[in-house]
């Protein structure tokens, strides 16, 4: 997550590309309005470009109130992917994609322990932070 580093008056659109060539793993939340934001699909075209050809970069695609990936390249849908059906968007965050992440990036048992359970404390610290 990165809220910081595009200042007032930055271009979005160069600052967005920028970090989806310069980062290593990218969590792609899929929703039913994917496919609607321009951005979206640049950012996930470039994220496969990447994969596929230069195999530089992970892609951690999250389904959220989506049942599939019907539409989207083969490359992309081969990718395995993370599910939970419900519109409550902690929820999911709580549930599915937080626990899949620590367990994928930290080793640890007790780490990994120590971050679930620290989980609603960064929630709301994070949102302390966005209404300052």
């Amino acid at each position: 997550l990165d809220d910081e580093s595009m200042g007032d008056g930055d271009d979005q659109n160069k600052s967005l590309l920028t970090a989806a060539y310069k980062c290593t793993h990218a969590l792609v939340l899929v929703s039913p309005g994917f496919r609607e934001s321009d951005d979206c699909v640049k950012e996930l075209n470039t994220f496969m470009y990447r994969h596929t050809n230069k195999n530089n970069i992970t892609i951690i695609p999250a389904l959220w109130v989506t049942k599939d990936l019907k539409g989207y390249v083969r490359d992309f849908r081969n990718i395995a992917h993370l599910s939970l059906d419900t519109l409550n968007p902690g929820k999911y965050m709580i549930n599915v994609l937080w626990p899949d992440l620590v367990k994928k990036f930290v080793e640890d048992e007790a780490k990994q322990k120590e971050l679930l359970s620290n989980l609603k404390l960064y929630l709301k610290k994070y949102i302390e932070h966005q209404d300052q």
